[in-house]
């Protein structure tokens, strides 16, 4: 198994966070901007979920 990401993959989970892939599409993004949005997308993730144990423990 491959341990590169594929664009199916990173538009994937760009399209969890909302992100219409036909509007983004339209602009004929290049892969560098694909991978970067993907990248941002999974430090919001990230620090969501930080927050949210966060939170969990001073409940």
């Amino acid at each position: 198994m491959s341990s590169e990401l594929s664009l199916d993959e990173m538009w994937e989970k760009i399209e969890e966070y909302g992100i219409d892939r036909k509007l983004l599409e339209a602009t004929h993004p290049s892969n560098e901007l694909l991978f970067q949005l993907y990248t941002a997308v999974l430090r919001v993730n990230e620090r969501v979920h930080a927050l949210n144990n966060n939170d969990d423990k001073t409940s």
